[in-house]
């Protein structure tokens, strides 16, 4: 089991006041088999010092950013870290959250029991300011039963992977998808969609991140434009090659669509499924 190296990216963004917290949760990790890339997107604070620290300490720990330490938001910072990796397997962890300390243990296990898994993901720990937290709350009473179920549906809805911190993901895959969302702060929505509907995902009921809530997110200070469901929608389209299909089953894909999107009716949802699997057994398989 030791033999998978992980490659580990952080990405920092002013975290001082988290980040050594963040580092220390993956020195901390039962399972030693991997290398951290700590990925510094022009910090004003002394998030670059601390980082130092244990780039210098440690051999497996490194330390980067971008030219003339410039701050380039997160698209390019994931981008610097996804540059520097050679590892299939690559984990990810914000620099304002941690992990529990069997966190690599227990997603290696799952890797290894199941080797067609592309991306896996697991339940979070919200922590931080009680406000911010119970604003959260929808992220942590999940439907586990049903989870599988139309999974690459369900982010035409909404993201159901909360933070990059609970992903491990090959790099094949992800080297796979287009970076270039229309809104840089919902970049991991953007890849998701991507990758869930086309690779197997696996759901790890375990809570082995712990999601920091506070006033200086990134994701908490931004709005989500109106437009960007729409940009949404048209990847979606793109990833299934929604052009291949008969204009009667791209009418019933897009009315499924729209249900799911506004929740209209679960009798329809019920209806445009059994419509699906008696045109098409391979139409009906994108639903299951």
């Amino acid at each position: 089991m030791q033999d998978t190296k992980i490659s580990i990216i952080v990405t920092c963004f002013n975290h001082e006041k988290y980040i050594t917290t963040a580092i220390e949760s993956i020195i901390a990790q039962t399972y030693k088999n991997w290398e951290l890339f700590v990925v510094d997107d022009g910090s004003i604070d002394n998030s670059q010092k601390k980082i130092i620290i244990y780039a210098e300490k440690y051999d497996n720990i490194h330390f980067l950013h971008h030219e003339n330490f410039a701050n380039k938001k997160l698209r390019k910072t994931l981008e610097l870290g996804l540059n520097s990796v050679n590892d299939e397997y690559i984990a990810f962890l914000e620099g304002d959250d941690y992990w529990e300390n069997t966190y690599l243990e227990e997603k290696i296990k799952i890797i290894n029991d199941n080797p067609g898994i592309s991306i896996l993901f697991n339940e979070i720990n919200l922590v931080g300011d009680e406000k911010k937290v119970a604003e959260r709350l929808e992220y942590t009473n999940v439907n586990k039963e049903n989870w599988y179920k139309n999974i690459g549906f369900i982010f035409l809805k909404k993201n159901i992977i909360p933070t990059f911190s609970c992903v491990l993901i090959k790099k094949s895959k992800l080297l796979e998808c287009d970076f270039n969302t229309p809104f840089d702060a919902y970049l991991d929505w953007w890849l998701w969609v991507q990758i869930c509907c086309q690779n197997k995902a696996y759901f790890l009921t375990k809570k082995l991140t712990n999601w920091r809530q506070h006033k200086e997110s990134y994701s908490h200070n931004i709005n989500v434009p109106k437009n960007f469901y729409i940009q949404i929608i048209k990847l979606f389209q793109k990833t299934y090659a929604f052009s291949r299909l008969s204009l009667y089953k791209r009418l019933l894909m897009y009315l499924y669509i729209l249900n799911l999107r506004l929740s209209l009716n679960k009798k329809l949802d019920k209806i445009l499924r059994s419509l699906f699997r008696t045109i098409d057994d391979s139409l009906f398989s994108l639903l299951s």
